[in-house]
C-alpha cells in the first residue's frame, strides 16, 4: 500500500471499529468524537495547504458536525457514532483502490461506498440525522453526492 494513505488507513480502520464498539456496548462516549475531530481538522489544514479543496471541506463538514454534537452532548454522540462506522467502512476500500488501481479494487470501493454511504447514508438522513443538524447533515449527503457522481466519472474512464 502506498504510504500516503497510511494515516488514513489507520483513522478509518480504527474509528470504524470503535464506532461498532459503541453500537454493540451501546457505549457512546466522548473519545471517539475527539479522535475524529483531531484527524478532520489536521485533514481541513493540510487539504487546505495542498490545494485539495473538496476534502478540506470534507474535513470543515466533519469537524463541525463534531463540534456540532459536543456542543448539544451526550444525546447527539450515538449519531455521530452511527455517521462514522458507516462512512469510515469505506474508506480503506478507497486506499485499496488509489494504491493497486485495480478494477476489482475500484469496483470494491464503489460497491461499498454505494451500499455505506449512499443507501445506508441516505436512509439515516432522511430518518434522523436531518432533523437533529439539517445543515451539517445536508452539507455531508451533499458531499456524498458529489463523490457519488465522480466514482461514476471514474468508472466511465477505467471502462475506456
Amino acid at each position: 500500500m502506498d504510504e500516503k494513505y497510511v494515516s488514513s488507513m489507520v483513522f478509518s480502520t480504527t474509528s470504524f471499529m470503535w464506532a461498532m464498539y459503541g453500537w454493540y456496548s451501546n457505549e457512546y462516549g466522548m473519545g471517539l468524537l475527539l479522535y475524529a475531530l483531531m484527524y478532520f481538522l489536521h485533514e481541513m489544514c493540510t487539504c487546505i495547504k495542498k490545494a485539495r479543496y473538496e476534502f478540506a471541506i470534507h474535513g470543515l463538514i466533519g469537524s463541525a458536525g463534531i463540534t456540532a454534537a459536543l456542543i448539544q452532548g451526550p444525546s447527539y454522540y450515538k449519531h455521530v457514532y452511527t455517521t462514522v462506522s458507516l462512512f469510515e467502512f469505506t474508506t480503506p476500500f478507497l486506499n485499496l483502490a488509489k494504491s493497486y488501481r485495480t478494477p476489482l479494487a475500484y469496483k470494491a470501493f464503489a460497491s461499498t461506498f454505494v451500499g455505506s454511504r449512499i443507501m445506508l447514508g441516505t436512509y439515516f438522513y432522511i430518518t434522523q440525522w436531518f432533523y437533529l443538524t439539517w445543515v451539517f447533515s445536508t452539507s455531508l449527503m451533499m458531499l456524498q453526492y458529489f463523490w457519488l457522481y465522480k466514482i461514476y466519472l471514474k468508472s466511465r474512464e477505467i471502462k475506456l
